[in-house]
């Protein structure tokens, strides 16, 4: 069992149209992690599908980490700007101090169209 101390927390947000996108960045930390049983992913969205939800579950406990869920209520907030490109999902990063649990004191935020290619521990300490 790892200490709440030792944890690496890394955070994510996402929508139901580039959830695959952070299953792969999720899953490039946790094979280049040396211990992959530090991590603890949070991923924040405004709907996910069940089955995405398993998916990436799956993923993240395959490797032996652990991942809170973590909806943002759709009424939040609606005046960000949106378009083909941009959808609110990008804007839930700045609400992630609020939303984190109040035992978590920091977190790596990572966008998911990227690849991890180094022990993220390192980023880390």
């Amino acid at each position: 069992m790892i200490k709440e101390s030792d944890r690496i927390y890394v955070a994510f947000s996402t929508d139901e149209h580039y959830v695959q996108h952070a299953a792969v960045a999720m899953a490039s930390v946790l094979e280049y992690t040396a211990q992959s049983s530090r991590l603890h992913f949070f991923l924040f969205f405004e709907t996910l599908s069940s089955s995405a939800v398993s998916r990436v579950r799956q993923t993240v406990e395959g490797y032996g980490a652990s991942i809170d869920f973590c909806p943002i209520s759709a009424d939040v907030d609606t005046s960000y700007y949106v378009s083909g490109q941009l959808s609110k999902a990008i804007y839930y990063r700045l609400r992630i101090p609020e939303l984190l649990p109040p035992a978590v004191d920091r977190v790596l935020y990572l966008d998911c169209d990227l690849l991890v290619r180094a022990d993220i521990a390192e980023l880390w300490s």
